[in-house]
């Protein structure tokens, strides 16, 4: 057992509560978020078939040899396609959650800068 674990105010799942957050900040933006949680996954699951289009191609030349050289070309070609997809459903991802990230950050500074700017004079004398 990790000493950290019986500590109050530890959170055990520090990922899915920088998530909850990240839902919580992105108000206004959610489906601009979700959007590019759908795009990032996609591009990830069209990566999966990698493996399987390079094992088809070698499938092929394993049972036919050079007899199935154009088949496996066409399989190594699916490969390369597979990775193109991949790019263009990864970039407009990026980009949403790059705008998603601006105005997170955004929201967080204002609400930050309103706390500051909240305090009494007083105290920002002592705290120069």
């Amino acid at each position: 057992m990790d000493s950290d674990d019986a500590k109050p105010g530890i959170h055990r799942a520090p990922v899915l509560q920088l998530y909850r957050e990240l839902w919580f900040q992105a108000k206004g933006h959610r489906t601009a978020l979700l959007g590019s949680m759908l795009l990032l996954v996609g591009a990830q699951v069209v990566l999966l078939a990698v493996p399987y289009l390079v094992g088809k191609s070698l499938n092929v030349l394993q049972a036919r040899g050079n007899d199935g050289a154009g088949e496996a070309a066409f399989w190594l070609a699916a490969v390369l396609g597979a990775t193109i997809v991949s790019w263009l459903i990864h970039g407009p991802g990026r980009i949403l959650e790059r705008n998603v990230a601006l105005a997170v950050r955004q929201r967080v500074a204002t609400a930050l800068t309103q706390r500051l700017l909240a305090f009494p004079l007083s105290w920002h004398d002592r705290n120069i």
